[in-house]
Formats: structure tokens, C-alpha cells, sequence
């Protein structure tokens, strides 16, 4: 199986993982499937959701696109890091637990979830989104894929500036800001530069 299949095999495990099945155990736990991201107000928040949704479905459009190459080192590197994001991604998300949503809902207050993973980098899940986007688009490097990740990163970037971290801040005041102090947006190594 050469780069393209091995991609489309592990972005199909990734919906299917990290969307389907954690959906599935939210609904267990919770009774609800943590989609809140259409409960989301204004024009920014909206554009940044469609952002990161068009971003990633283009990557995929670049894997489904390309011609298989063969392995070599840069796609080697990018199956790598496309299991790294998938592994690190299903961690985040069951650190999460019941606060675990996809989007914003203004009017809903969910825990603070500021250890584990959380306790070293605030958006671990967004993070492990771009690895695995990053290794998509090394893997079967398109000028298409390549699009796709920077629309993605730049819908993820939008989606925490403009919209997470402030709705954290409001629902969160005093503690939200101490978290923030000490931890990196999306690495560890970012926790003094990160806010």
C-alpha cells in the first residue's frame, strides 16, 4: 500500500475515531453528542467553523487527487506524524470527558479541564488537528493538500483566538486567566509566549 492509500485509510480512521466513535461515547455519558458549534453567534465564529471544516475536507480532496508517488523519507514522516496526531487527538478528547464539545455554545457552561494533557497546552485536540493535517499533506504533498492545511490552521487559529478563549474566559474569569499563565496555546514550549 503505497502514501495515497495509506493516507485515505488513516484520514477515514480519523473521522471515524475522533468524530464517530467519540460521539458515540459522549452520547453514553452524557446524552448529548457535544455538537454545539451551529449554537455559535456572529460572523467571525462562523467563518472561522467553515474555515477549518472546508480546510480539512480540501486536504482530503488533495490525498484523493493525487498520484501514488511511492514511499520515500518526507511521506514516511508524514504517516509518522498523521498517527501522532490521531493518537494524541483520541488522548485529549478522553481527558475531555463530558466537557468534550465540538464549537461554542454561549449560553452553556462546561468544567475546566486543566490537567493532563491540558495542564501543559491549552488546545491539545487542535493541535493533534494539525499535526495530522500537516502529515496528510507530507505524505502526498499537492498543492491542493498544502491549501487545505493552511485554511485549516488558519479557521483553527480563528476558532481559539476569536472564539474559545474568550467564551472560556467570560464562563471562567480569575481561573481561565491563571490557566493561561501557565500553559502554551498549542505547545508546551509556547507557555510563557502563549497567551
Amino acid at each position: 500500500m503505497g502514501p495515497v492509500a495509506t493516507t485515505l485509510l488513516l484520514q477515514t480512521a480519523f473521522v471515524l475515531l475522533a468524530f464517530g466513535w467519540r460521539t458515540v461515547a459522549q452520547v453514553r455519558a452524557t446524552g448529548s453528542t457535544g455538537f454545539v458549534a451551529h449554537r455559535e453567534r456572529g460572523l467571525a465564529a462562523k467563518a472561522a467553523g467553515l474555515a477549518l471544516t472546508v480546510g480539512l475536507l480540501v486536504v482530503v480532496a488533495g490525498t484523493v487527487l493525487a498520484d501514488d508517488r511511492g514511499w520515500d523519507a518526507p511521506a514516511a514522516l508524514g504517516a509518522v506524524a498523521m498517527l501522532g496526531g490521531l493518537v494524541l487527538c483520541l488522548t485529549a478528547q478522553r481527558a475531555m470527558g463530558a466537557s468534550w464539545r465540538i464549537g461554542v455554545d454561549p449560553d452553556e457552561r462546561t468544567d475546566l479541564v486543566t490537567s493532563g494533557l491540558f495542564g501543559r497546552m491549552r488546545n491539545p485536540i487542535f493541535t493533534a488537528m494539525l499535526l495530522f493535517a500537516a502529515g496528510s499533506a507530507l505524505a502526498v504533498p499537492t498543492a491542493v493538500s498544502v491549501l487545505g492545511l493552511l485554511l485549516a490552521t488558519a479557521g483553527i487559529v480563528a476558532q481559539v483566538l476569536i472564539v474559545e478563549e474568550p467564551h472560556l474566559r467570560r464562563q471562567h474569569g480569575p481561573a481561565y486567566d491563571d490557566y493561561l499563565a501557565r500553559t502554551g496555546r498549542f505547545l508546551p514550549a509556547l507557555a510563557k509566549a502563549g497567551r
